[in-house]
């Protein structure tokens, strides 16, 4: 699919930042690969956004490959647009997880 304007939260902006910052910290340019590997699927997101798997009944999950992260995002479709709502380790319980995409959305 094409036309979809990606949004890209504050929250997950700053998901993007902590995790950029604390891959640097474990080695010196793991923060930009993890930058540049967040940027790749971002594009992946909004050329395709249904190739990945729902996440609830409302959200989408894009898995990483090299880092144990996932973008958890939506379509509106109304507005052709994908709301970015949060970057996560894949360890964070699913639970916590649907509470802060409920929590940051809007």
């Amino acid at each position: 699919m094409t036309g979809y304007s990606v949004f890209v939260s504050p929250h997950a902006r700053l998901d993007v930042i902590d995790a950029v910052e604390w891959y640097e910290e474990q080695q010196v340019g793991l923060g930009s690969d993890f930058a540049e590997a967040y940027s790749q699927i971002q594009d992946r997101i909004q050329s395709n956004p249904h190739q990945f798997p729902r996440f609830g009944r409302q959200y989408y999950r894009a898995l990483f490959s090299r880092f144990p992260y996932a973008v958890y995002f939506q379509i509106v479709h109304e507005e052709q647009l994908i709301d970015i709502l949060a970057v996560k380790h894949q360890h964070r319980s699913p639970r916590h997880i649907l509470w802060s995409l409920r929590r940051n959305r809007g």
